[in-house]
């Protein structure tokens, strides 16, 4: 009816019974804990899930991009994933071996030790944690790990292989051969053995070595040069080699030889140092005359990639035409800070100093850069730069005239002075820049064509001459000056080497040199051979 006011009904429960109604409230709340208990366990298993799908996941394009080699980038994901997951033993394990691929050796170290400390009885990291150390050239740490594993049964075979490894890269041959027939007595199936003890047993064979070479200049000089060499390493601080060198000359309608016999030992301390010493003696093509010749030679390896060298020798000197016709010995020094790396750059830079008898210097500084390799088609291809300067104390550049000879010739209008290096070469204030390439390609398996050439694109040096002043009728005045003159000099190699087995090698080699003072041509062909029986 219209206008009735309607009153709503209080529908609260109302209970008559006060225990009953506390019953059924703790029913209620029991039911609504268990569901949410529930429902936590099942987040919570979720959560779990998906954060181990995410390690998978994450682990899976690690892998994924190593494979790849795709280094950079899954150094990266290690990285944010190991600072997320300090405790995970392996992610961090893995991304130890990354950043040693990586060249990264000092922050490979830490996470390796890392790794240790998670798990200090893992072996498998130990041994592969030694491995790296050899690699690195850190033969004492690597060696106390390997003895330790050497104790383990899982390591054992492992740990001795690399323990032949440690002792044949430091020239120990003896403990090397040792430790190898030891490790096959044990496993006479293990072939990487079996092939590496077969390397240090033609390393430690004798090897001769016979090449000639033929050279002709526009000084001009023609020579031949037989030459035979031979020697055997017995063990790291015994290594004795011999050489006897026979250059024989066609000069000035003249005909000469030299000989020179050398005999000397190669002492290796380990971690990459080698020392050379040798003595020998030499006959001059001048009256055959003799003298003693010298060299020492310090080879240090400062790591893989890096090798510092310095040489002091005594020895002839046979390039230019005036030093066949008397005796020239030179005391050479040089230094220099080598690059050689087979996935990288390669460089050198160097000094170089010949002192004379007479007190004079002729001084080199050098270096080259020149980039990774290129590779297609199965060769390596480098492009670089290399700088050169060249300079002398003094400077023996002569007239060949006589001041009488001069004179006749001026008056008749020839200012033109000849001249010669008397008795060697004297360069004075030389600079050279110059592109650099470098071609290797291996023709199947057994035989290498390799191209080097530098060509200067911008070279000055100090030209000395000399010219007449004529003071009255009869007084002249002779005078030497030096002309900044722009040059290009160039060389370019090939060679062609043949390897039939591992103990044969056969090299052709072709030179074309165009410097300041001469250009010059030289074809050379040697053989080296290991007295080693590979079925014995």
């Amino acid at each position: 009816m219209i206008g009735k006011s309607f009153r709503k009904k209080n529908t609260a429960i109302k209970c008559s019974d006060s225990n009953r109604c506390h019953s059924d409230c703790a029913e209620i709340f029991k039911d609504r804990a268990f569901c949410i208990s529930i429902i936590f366990f099942i987040s919570s298993f979720l959560i779990h899930e998906l954060s181990a799908q995410s390690t998978l996941d994450t682990l899976s394009i690690v892998n994924s991009r190593i494979k790849e080699k795709r280094l950079d980038e899954a150094a990266k994901l290690l990285e944010h994933y190991c600072h997320s997951h300090p405790k995970d033993f392996n992610a961090i394990w893995l991304y130890a071996q990354d950043e040693y691929w990586l060249g990264h050796f000092t922050h490979a170290i830490e996470l390796y030790s890392l790794g240790k400390n998670l798990q200090p009885t893992n072996a498998y990291l130990q041994l592969d944690y030694a491995r790296v150390l050899l690699n690195m050239g850190k033969y004492k740490k690597s060696q106390t790990l390997l003895l330790k594993l050497r104790d383990y049964d899982v390591t054992r075979e492992a740990a001795m292989y690399e323990m032949v490894k440690l002792y044949y890269w430091q020239k120990n041959n003896l403990q090397a051969k040792k430790e190898a027939e030891e490790l096959l007595k044990a496993n006479p199936k293990n072939e990487a053995t079996k092939n590496l003890l077969n390397d240090i047993l033609i390393s430690s064979s004798p090897w001769v070595k016979m090449a000639t070479g033929y050279t002709t200049d526009t000084q001009p000089i023609q020579s031949a040069s037989p030459s035979l060499e031979g020697g055997v390493a017995l063990h790291k601080f015994l290594a004795p080699y011999a050489g006897a060198y026979s250059p024989f000359y066609n000069y000035s309608g003249k005909t000469a030889s030299a000989k020179w016999f050398i005999i000397g030992n190669q002492f290796s301390f380990g971690k990459g140092s080698e020392l050379k010493l040798d003595m020998g003696s030499v006959q001059f093509p001048y009256q055959g005359k003799q003298d003693i010749t010298g060299h020492i030679g310090l080879r240090q390896k400062l790591n893989k990639s890096v090798t510092f060298d310095v040489q002091a020798e005594h020895k002839p000197y046979f390039n230019t035409l005036r030093s066949l016709d008397t005796i020239v010995t030179v005391n050479h020094f040089s230094s220099s800070l080598e690059l050689n790396s087979e996935t990288g750059a390669i460089g050198k830079i160097a000094f170089e100093d010949n002192h004379f008898a007479d007190g004079n210097d002729v001084y080199s500084i050098y270096g080259y850069l020149l980039s990774k390799s290129i590779k297609f088609l199965g060769s390596k291809l480098r492009i670089g730069y290399s700088l050169a300067f060249n300079d002398s104390k003094d400077n023996r550049f002569v007239p060949t005239q006589t001041i009488s000879e001069m004179v006749a010739a001026y008056n008749k209008g020839n200012y033109q002075i000849s001249g010669i290096y008397d008795p060697y070469f004297t360069p004075q204030q030389q600079q050279i820049n110059s592109l650099v390439l470098s071609f290797l390609f291996p023709i199947g398996k057994k035989i290498k064509f390799g191209v080097n050439a530098n060509g200067s694109f911008y070279a000055t040096t100090f030209n000395p001459y000399y010219y007449l002043q004529k003071k009255n009728q009869v007084t002249y005045t002779l005078t030497k000056d030096y002309a900044t003159i722009q040059y290009s000099p160039m060389e370019a190699s090939t060679y062609i080497e043949w390897t039939p087995s591992v103990t044969w090698s056969i090299r052709a080699d072709y030179q074309y040199r165009k410097t300041f003072f001469f250009n010059s041509q030289f074809v050379g062909l040697s053989v080296r051979a290991i007295l080693f029986n590979e079925k014995k």
